[in-house]
Formats: C-alpha cells, sequence, structure tokens
C-alpha cells in the first residue's frame, strides 16, 4: 500500500510534530521538510522551528544531530562511490596539465542560499541534491576565484600599462572562459565591468583576442583552462543576526541564517587543461602553462585568505586558515627543464604543501623535490 507521507503529517497538530521528532523511522531531512509544513500555521511556527535548531544546532557541542545522522554517513557513501573528491589518475592522458587539491578548514562561516521551494526557514544553506550535504558548487568556485583574479591581476594594480592590461584581461578569458556580456553590441555585466575599469585597454584587448582566435571577439564561446569541482562540508549550524532599531537601538525580530560553520572542512580540486594549446611547440606551452600555474596558485591563497568565497565575503564571511591537509600539485609535463631536469622523460611531477602560504612559493621556490 503507497502512503504520502506529507498527506500522513498534514494535520499538524502538537501531537504530529511530537511523531516527526521522535520517529526513528524518518529521515532526518525528511523531518526537517516535514517541520516546514509548520510555516502556514501561525500557532505553531514557533514551535516547529525550535524543533528544526534542535536538530541542526546544539550549544557546547561540536557536533549536532544533523552532522552525526546525516552528514557524515553520506559522506562515507561518497566515498565509497568516488563522489567526494576527483582522482587523479586520469591526468596521465592529459599532456600540459595540472591538478591543485587540498583539504582546508574554516576559519569564518560559509554561507549561500539554497533553492529548496519549502523549507522551515528562510534562508538554508546550498546543499546537495542527493546527500543534502552543505556544499558549494564548481560554478561557484568559478567565480569567485575568477573575482579575486580580477581583484589580484587588474584592479587593485593601477599603474599597469594599457597593453599589460589587456594581456592580463586576455589571460583572465583563457583561464576561466568567455566573459559574461562579451557576445552583446555594447559589452554589458562582467565584459562591462572590465571594459569600465580600463577604457583605454578595450581596443588592444579586442586585437588579442582576435590575434588569438582568429575571428571576431563576439563570436568566441571558449569555455576556459580551468575546470572545477564541487565542494563538500562535514557541518552545518545556525546563526542568528539581529538587526537593530537605528532610534531606540533595540533588537528587531532575529533572522536564523543557516550555514557552515568555522572548523567545518571540505576538499577544494582545480584542473588545468590547456587544450586550445595542443599543437603549438613545446617551449610555447610550457612557458604558458607556468605563467597560469604562479598566477593560479597566488589567487587560490587571496580567495581562501583574503576575499573569500561566501555569500557576503566583503562582510568577512567564507574565508580558511593557512593550515591544510593532504595538500598535493600533480603536473603531466613533458620536455620541461622546470619540472625535470633531465630532457625527454615524461612523467607527472608532485609538489606536496602543507599550507597555502606554501603553494603560492611552490613555482618560485625549491621543486628539485
Amino acid at each position: 500500500m503507497m502512503k504520502d507521507i506529507y498527506a500522513d503529517f498534514g494535520g499538524l497538530s502538537i501531537y504530529d510534530l511530537e511523531r516527526i521528532t521522535k520517529d526513528t523511522t524518518l529521515n532526518l531531512y525528511t523531518k526537517i521538510q516535514l517541520l516546514a509544513l509548520t510555516k502556514s500555521k501561525d500557532e505553531l511556527k514557533e514551535l516547529g522551528r525550535s524543533q528544526y535548531r534542535s536538530l541542526v544546532h546544539q550549544r557546547g557541542s561540536t557536533f549536532n544531530p544533523y552532522d552525526t545522522q546525516l552528514i557524515k554517513p553520506n559522506l562515507e557513501s561518497m566515498n565509497q562511490l568516488g563522489l567526494l573528491k576527483p582522482s587523479n589518475d586520469f591526468l596521465v592522458f592529459l599532456p600540459y596539465s595540472w591538478i591543485i587539491q587540498f583539504g582546508f578548514t574554516l576559519a569564518k562561516p560559509y554561507i549561500s542560499r539554497d533553492d529548496e521551494p519549502l523549507y522551515i526557514i528562510d534562508n538554508p544553506v546550498r546543499k546537495d541534491k542527493i546527500f543534502k550535504i552543505p556544499t558549494i558548487s564548481s560554478a561557484s568556485w568559478k567565480g569567485n576565484l575568477r573575482w579575486t583574479w580580477m581583484k589580484t591581476y587588474l584592479e587593485t594594480i593601477k599603474d599597469m600599462r594599457d597593453e599589460d592590461f589587456a594581456a592580463e584581461r586576455l589571460r583572465q578569458m583563457l583561464l576561466f572562459g568567455s566573459e559574461k556580456g562579451m557576445d552583446e553590441k555594447f559589452s554589458k555585466g562582467w565584459s562591462g565591468y572590465l571594459d569600465n575599469l580600463r577604457p583605454s585597454a578595450v581596443t588592444q584587448y579586442h586585437h588579442l583576442i582576435g590575434k588569438n582566435f582568429g575571428k571576431d571577439d563576439r563570436l568566441i564561446h571558449f569555455k576556459g583552462r580551468l575546470h572545477f569541482y564541487p565542494t563538500f562540508f562535514n557541518k552545518i549550524d545556525l546563526i542568528v543576526i539581529n538587526p537593530h532599531d537605528r532610534k531606540t537601538k533595540t533588537g528587531k525580530n532575529p533572522i536564523y541564517v543557516e550555514c557552515v560553520p568555522a572548523g567545518a572542512q571540505g576538499v577544494f580540486s582545480l584542473l588545468y587543461t590547456p587544450y586550445d594549446l595542443f599543437g603549438k611547440k613545446d617551449a610555447s606551452i610550457e612557458s604558458e602553462i607556468l605563467i597560469d600555474l604562479h598566477h593560479s596558485c597566488a589567487a587560490i591563497k587571496e580567495m581562501f585568505l583574503t576575499y573569500g568565497f561566501s555569500a557576503k565575503k566583503n562582510s568577512g564571511f567564507g574565508t580558511s586558515t593557512d593550515s591544510l591537509q593532504d595538500g598535493e600539485l600533480l603536473v603531466r609535463y613533458k620536455l620541461n627543464e622546470f619540472f625535470e631536469k633531465k630532457k625527454g622523460m615524461e612523467g607527472i611531477w608532485s609538489f606536496k604543501f602543507k599550507s597555502l602560504s606554501e603553494l603560492a612559493s611552490c613555482i618560485s621556490g625549491d621543486t628539485s623535490r
């Protein structure tokens, strides 16, 4: 016999709330979905939120029921399925490519916005659709690193020459893909913002695109050399934002925001594949790879330690500690003296690091390891 769970608990009395929280056969996320039904009942709304808070937040405890009953077993399942982080084995088939992977710990809470249509509070953190684990999508990583790259190499360098600005902007496009808005008659969005950042370099930038691709830049749809992977966290929590009245200085209604708390851990993975360079001379490819790698390592450090990668990052959310776990850079090289002193050999060069600072300095440091 089929039974609809929402119909079964549809009455939503105090008795139903007790059934929901005490039912050991219900998945924890299912309990939260059922508690969301109390939003339409004024007399049960606060009680439903109280029950929800007991599932995702516990004072004086490192882990809450959501962490132990849902996140921990699902992370183990994802690891067994090979979904938690990408394998490095395929790198051998991608000449001139590299992959950076490391575990990191949040120094400040991470917040984002999920698109769950029905939820007990208005500000849920983004979660994986299947496993319901707090996550950062690959698209989010790409957007945050691109923004950090712009801040680091374009916006903050005031004395840069126009030709250097255009060349750096082209490098950013080759790494992250076509700029949003560049296919419009008049540049909009991200492309328009960069045009306004240095109007005198726009003509040179379009000239470089035409020289690199051999056609009108407005017809170019380029994916980019960098490929990002999602990150899954091992904790969830609640923070309370309490807006104050400007006149009376007293708190208004508190706003509950789901977050990934400071101390939570995740894995960052980034793959670089210069497929647009295949077929060119080895020397020119190797020079391009080294510049891309050096800039990427420095930008990653800035994103994690300085700028952040969370919503409201300007308020300090979403930064990590400098210390890392199992950090490794793997480079698939060919005829490259920088990575291998003996010419004519092909292989994978490995560099292990324990901090973001060490990663950022790996190219300029000793690479004889």
